[in-house]
């Protein structure tokens, strides 16, 4: 009998062995955790979770088994929540094996993953200490996108802000879209039992302020704001973007953003703009940053590269702040950034550059782009280039030719108050003035872009208004801020 015995307690290690093998269980807590965890005998059955079932669990010194099936090709989170401290491991053919120990809440676990169709998922559950005894909550979900946008009194719309990062994530997460959100959207409860705005991945584009005192940043709906000195949950998100003017304003001990307030408050991670920002770079930032998310990015990397998309150096949209965890990366790992060309390293600048004349603006780290100067005006030619251990390469390059250089027949002061005149809207003040020369139709033609205020319900608007100065019309600025 006592040799039956320890034939079955050598079988039930083995099992266990089995059960976790490949896996560096030091990454659940210790040596000590690890020896009671094989030690400890599994329980025989399995408990099928549903999508947003939340499951209570009762630890008594075991492990509990669960298995999930994705009927869907996307990004699921599966994650404990409770006063226990929680360990979570997720097992596939396509996965692999994950582990976690404290990504969630408190001392609770999570972890992201993306399964096959109809894949059948393993999840182990145990509490870090096998002698203690509580109970925990389990639940898998959908990773959810809310995105947040709407149209002011004016008619400015940041709807439209939306449907790029809405179609780069609708095939791998569950995303929602608010046109005209409020305040009541953010804060309802959702299929999940959890707020949209408490959501993994949140973009919320409108107007910002940096609100007054000591009381910290808004963030304004169609109805209804976010306020620092209003409670709000984004103890589940994993990247919150504030794409609004003084997003990221402040984060002093006197006054802290709408931004960081996030990171206070649960995110993971989150980006907001310094200083006022248009409506038009807010949307050239987010569309590329949301892209370069979707393709394996860091926020990080994602961010540098929406800002480089911002074509001039004033442009204010390209001062932003991260919070949190800058290498956070939102979908699978991270690919090695391709160059638009193939890089060749040169000894001396002026063997890459293609102007007699330039203006030089530092991008980030060590990449430079440099502007082709006609007649002291910038123009929207240039090369962006990367200097490195006394080498320079090209990576960027955007050149257009022209046949003309056009003079300029117009006043942009006239054309301007006349626009603003016929829409009824009244200039709060013109903050800067910048000439430049944009090739259209294989012409150089000169424009103004003028930074500008205006007052929108009792909320001042910063805007870019670009004026044609040889043909005497406006132009749209989102079409010659980027390239």
């Amino acid at each position: 009998m006592k040799k039956l015995f320890s034939i079955l307690y050598v079988f039930v290690f083995l099992l266990n062995c089995y059960i976790w093998k490949g896996i560096d269980t030091n990454s659940f807590s210790n040596e000590k955790l690890t020896i009671k965890m094989n030690d400890n005998i599994l329980r025989n059955t399995t408990y099928r979770l549903t999508l947003n079932e939340l499951k209570t669990i009762e630890f008594n010194g075991e492990v509990h088994n669960f298995s999930f099936q994705a009927i869907q090709n996307q990004m699921y989170v599966v994650e404990t929540t409770g006063k226990c401290d929680t360990l979570l491991r997720v097992q596939s053919d396509s996965i692999g094996t994950i582990t976690d120990d404290n990504s969630g809440i408190d001392n609770n676990a999570r972890i992201y993953f993306t399964p096959l169709i109809n894949e059948e998922v393993k999840i182990y559950s145990v509490l870090s200490d096998l002698d203690a005894i509580g109970d925990a909550t389990i639940q898998v979900r959908k990773q959810k996108f809310s995105l947040f946008g709407y149209e002011d009194a004016q008619g400015n719309s940041t709807i439209p802000d939306l449907d790029k990062p809405y179609n780069d994530f609708k095939d791998i997460m569950n995303c929602i879209k608010f046109v005209n959100g409020t305040e009541s959207d953010a804060y309802a409860i959702d299929e999940r039992g959890l707020a949209n705005l408490n959501s993994e991945l949140v973009l919320l584009s409108g107007h910002g302020d940096k609100g007054s005192g000591t009381k910290g940043g808004v963030f304004y709906f169609k109805a209804g704001t976010i306020r620092c000195s209003k409670p709000f949950d984004m103890s589940r998100t994993n990247l919150a973007v504030f794409a609004a003017c003084h997003s990221a304003y402040g984060n002093n001990d006197y006054r802290i953003s709408i931004a960081e307030k996030a990171i206070k408050n649960g995110a993971k991670t989150s980006i907001g703009f310094n200083d006022e920002v248009s409506f038009s770079s807010s949307k050239t930032f987010t569309n590329t940053l949301f892209n370069s998310l979707s393709q394996g990015q860091t926020v990080e990397s994602a961010a540098k590269k929406a800002a480089s998309k911002l074509l001039w150096p004033w442009d204010k949209g390209k001062q932003y702040t991260i919070f949190g965890n800058k290498n956070n990366i939102i979908i699978g790992n991270n690919p090695q950034s391709k160059s638009i060309l193939q890089e060749k390293n040169y000894t001396y600048l002026n063997q890459i550059l293609p102007f007699e004349h330039y203006k030089s603006e530092n991008l980030n780290d060590n990449i430079y782009r440099y502007y082709e100067i006609i007649n002291g005006v910038m123009t929207n030619n240039f090369v962006d280039i990367k200097v490195e251990n006394d080498s320079y390469s090209l990576i960027v390059e955007n050149i257009n030719f022209y046949n003309n250089i056009l003079i300029k027949k117009y006043d942009s002061k006239n054309i301007l108050y006349q626009y603003f005149s016929k829409n009824n809207i009244e200039i709060h003040d013109i903050l800067d003035r910048h000439c430049v020369y944009f090739c259209i139709d294989n012409n150089m033609v000169p424009l103004d872009i003028i930074e500008v205020r205006y007052e929108i319900e009792e909320k001042l608007i910063f805007d870019y208004i670009a004026v044609d100065l040889y043909h005497g019309n406006m132009v749209d600025y989102s079409v010659i801020n980027t390239f």
